[in-house]
């Protein structure tokens, strides 16, 4: 029995360390000629799969928010980027696109739209992307908009203030909120708006040339995951460059990172065509 258990254990030494025998005798060839020592090989890097979920991260330095919505919700990928000079002014870039094989080592993202802040409504620019999971709860995303953007990478981990695989609860949007609406060439530093018990906005302004008309912005919470989907249309009579444009997206609350604040909403919805309007408030 003792002499099975020492020929078993010797086979899976040699399988493990590259050996080609094993023998109880004194002969040391096999550690080299200069008797060195034999060193395992170099682990190898398991990938890990892209999941839905809300991520915060880094872009140049400055953060960027990426929303993986799964496939089931609207299958759709809506990152921010906070990238202005001012810190003060949170006013970000918006992305848009359709996740394609979300889950899987690599996804995708088709009809990727790029909408600088600042811009006109025809600044809209295209190009793809790739999503990868480097490690477990890391992301990075390689965006390609050339020649507009050369190839610029994020980096972001799942956000802790946030369940995501819970369904969405219209109470945690219910109420007032007044924040910072970024849409293009326009921003509202102190963009007011409320959420009934049933999801819909009431009438609210756009500083001075855009608006929407209650029921036209309508709020529904998603049973899977922690998001809200947003279904928007602005009034024929706004002379802002949405008039009568549809817009959808997302919206999450989570938990505020603000002193003397618990909850932080921000919302994203995208045209058709790319061109975006983002809203951020605590309270």
């Amino acid at each position: 029995m003792t002499f099975r258990y020492l020929s078993a254990l010797c086979l899976l030494w040699s399988a493990a360390w590259g050996l080609t025998g094993c023998g109880g005798g004194g002969d040391s060839s096999n550690a080299g000629s200069n008797g060195g020592t034999l060193t395992p090989s170099e682990p190898v890097a398991v990938p890990v799969r892209v999941e839905p979920g809300i991520y915060i991260g880094t872009q140049a330095t400055k953060e960027f928010v990426s929303v993986l919505s799964p496939n089931a919700v609207s299958d759709q990928w809506y990152g921010l980027h906070y990238a202005s000079s001012n810190p003060s002014i949170e006013d970000p870039n918006i992305y848009s696109g359709q996740i394609k094989d979300i889950g899987s080592w690599t996804a995708s993202i088709a009809n990727l739209r790029y909408f600088p802040i600042n811009s006109s409504y025809s600044s809209v620019y295209a190009g793809n992307a790739v999503i990868t999971a480097p490690s477990s709860g890391q992301l990075k995303g390689d965006l390609n908009l050339a020649p507009t953007i050369q190839m610029t990478t994020f980096s972001a981990t799942p956000t802790k203030a946030l369940t995501f695989n819970q369904a969405a609860n219209l109470r945690d949007i219910a109420g007032a909120w007044t924040g910072r609406l970024s849409y293009g060439a326009g921003t509202n530093g102190a963009f007011s708006f409320t959420v009934s018990a049933l999801g819909e906005v009431a009438t609210a302004n756009f500083g001075v040339d855009c608006k929407w008309t209650a029921p036209h912005f309508q709020i529904s919470a998603d049973t899977a995951v922690n998001l809200f989907k947003l279904n928007v249309t602005l009034s024929q009579s706004t002379a802002c460059d949405f008039s009568e444009k549809t817009l959808t997206g997302v919206a999450f609350v989570m938990a505020s990172p603000a002193p003397n604040k618990t909850q932080r909403l921000i919302w994203i919805a995208t045209t058709s065509t790319g061109q975006g309007m983002s809203f951020k408030a605590d309270r």
